[in-house]
């Protein structure tokens, strides 16, 4: 009876475990977003440009479709099992020899308002920045801490890579921290983001958030993606509630 009690006594404070940790912000708004992986198939989208419009035109169907109130594009997204890091060096400052290096995410003008990552500072990207032109990056609040603590993150330059990087990209915003991929653990690495169109690839994920039921969406975003490619594929289809319960 003992050994019953004390196997009662630890389940139950295990599941309370487990329900504090549901409780904990991962930075986002993970109620009501639809999330899908998008692959580029490389006979068709060889080059960057192709690939951008892609992705630009199949953003845009998915936000046109009825209820839709917001619809972004990254590289990385929360919760997913991927991840990407580069390393950086702030314009003006010695390196000292030390390496600084921070989680990369590549994300479009929609992505914050689709994830509900807030904006604390400055703005996020523009419409106008998707070019290969485009040098300008956002940081989240543990980045702009960690760097600038004197609150001055935003006009703040960065160079990528640890050496003879000749392009200087300009901090326009600050976003809220976000965790990547273990609720019980707060963000600990610094992130920067960077334009999505300004270096786009084979391969994206879509964020889209519906003012219905996630359900009712399914079958519309595929219609929205083979609107602009008929034998375009869409997989790993699902919650990002779903996702962060899983985690």
């Amino acid at each position: 009876l003992a050994l019953a009690v004390a196997l009662l006594a630890s389940a139950g404070l295990l599941m309370r475990s487990f329900a504090k940790i549901l409780e904990q912000s991962p930075g986002f708004d993970s109620t009501g977003v639809l999330t899908a992986t998008i692959s580029l198939p490389e006979a068709k989208y060889a080059d960057e440009a192709a690939q951008a419009r892609a992705f630009r035109r199949m953003c845009d169907e998915g936000k046109a479709r009825p209820g839709v109130t917001a619809a972004g594009l990254t590289t990385t997204l929360p919760f997913s099992g991927t991840n990407a890091g580069q390393m950086f060096r702030i314009v003006g400052r010695p390196s000292a020899g030390v390496n600084l290096h921070a989680a990369l995410r590549r994300v479009d003008e929609g992505y914050f308002a689709a994830m509900g990552i807030p904006l604390l500072q400055g703005r996020t990207f523009a419409r106008s920045d998707w070019n290969a032109g485009s040098h300008d990056v956002i940081v989240d609040a543990l980045f702009a801490k960690k760097h600038f603590p004197n609150g001055d993150a935003v006009g703040g330059t960065l160079y990528l890579g640890s050496s003879g990087d000749s392009y200087v990209y300009t901090i326009v915003g600050v976003v809220g921290n976000v965790t990547h991929g273990n609720l019980a653990k707060t963000a600990s690495k610094e992130t920067f983001y960077f334009d999505f169109g300004a270096r786009p690839n084979q391969w994206g994920w879509l964020a889209v958030r519906p003012a219905g039921p996630l359900s009712s969406l399914l079958e519309p975003l595929r219609t929205a993606i083979r609107k602009v490619d008929p034998d375009q594929p869409v997989f790993n289809v699902g919650s990002m509630e779903q996702r962060v319960q899983q985690s």
